[in-house]
């Protein structure tokens, strides 16, 4: 599944199942709230784009970090991954 905006689970649930989520928009500003819905796997793929995690998030499976311009994980949230996490961001680009 392709995500070219932000993600916000409110007043529902998110059924993951085995999906990747793929968030790859090329715009900055993107925000992912999850609600209490997790994800099987997820993939940040986005050379331009900018992600913050805004609320706490977990993933069954893996999360990728495989390209951004800004990844933050807001002060207070939590990225549990059950899986393997990758990151070949890192650095600068990268707010925890």
């Amino acid at each position: 599944m392709s995500v070219g905006g932000s993600w916000s689970t409110s007043g529902g649930t998110f059924t993951n199942a085995t999906t990747t989520v793929l968030f790859n928009s090329a715009d900055t500003g993107e925000t992912v709230n999850p609600g209490s819905s997790s994800f099987y796997s997820v993939q940040i793929a986005a050379p331009t784009g900018g992600h913050t995690f805004a609320s706490s998030a977990t993933t069954t499976r893996n999360f990728t970090l495989a390209s951004a311009s800004v990844f933050t994980v807001q002060s207070g949230v939590v990225l549990k991954v059950l899986g393997v996490f990758q990151n070949t961001v890192g650095g600068t680009n990268t707010t925890w």
